[in-house]
């Protein structure tokens, strides 16, 4: 007996991944970049190289857009991701689990002529301690800009990054240990 339930099938020539972190400083400010030709606020992401995993891509893709290194910090956040020792476990109900480095979230943007880009967000801490250092091409053009996260949201250019902001910022308080 098969279940039916509606699935797109996606083949490696019509997605493409990329990684972001949503970094918070002890003073509760985040990363933004400006770009001054478009007069976009972004979120700090990228590309996922082949062979790279999605926590690897966030953390290079951060320190290449910013200059500044982070770390990926884990969180408590329901989820429906299972523990490897845990049995029975129904995958229908997201359940509480502490210390999860998972990304917290995904965003999924159709893009134009055949594609799907698919947006793994991590929870981050940063210390921006110094000068930025590290970035080259593109990033050079775009300035890094720490605001606070209501900031973020009013000045933030596409309303998912609004929404992805948000729920780091929810997460970022309920784990206090960070």
């Amino acid at each position: 007996m098969s279940t039916n339930f509606p699935t797109k099938v996606l083949f490696s020539n019509t997605f493409l991944e990329s990684s972001g972190i949503i970094t918070f400083t002890s003073q509760n400010q985040i990363c933004l970049l400006y770009n001054p030709l478009k007069k976009e606020y972004l979120l700090p992401k990228g590309r996922r190289n082949i062979h790279e995993s999605r926590s690897q891509a966030a953390l290079r893709e951060f320190f290449e857009e910013t200059g500044y290194p982070c770390e990926i910090v884990p969180a408590t956040m329901k989820t429906r991701q299972t523990i490897e020792t845990e049995q029975g476990y129904d995958s229908k109900e997201a359940v509480w689990r502490e210390g999860v480095l998972d990304p917290f979230a995904v965003s999924v943007r159709e893009e134009e002529g055949p594609g799907t880009k698919f947006v793994w967000w991590f929870l981050g801490h940063c210390e921006r301690e110094g000068e930025p250092w590290g970035r080259t091409g593109e990033d050079l053009g775009r300035e890094v800009v720490w605001v606070n996260v209501e900031e973020a949201v009013r000045v933030l250019s596409f309303k998912s990054d609004k929404e992805v902001v948000r729920k780091a910022y929810e997460l970022y308080c309920g784990n206090s240990k960070v």
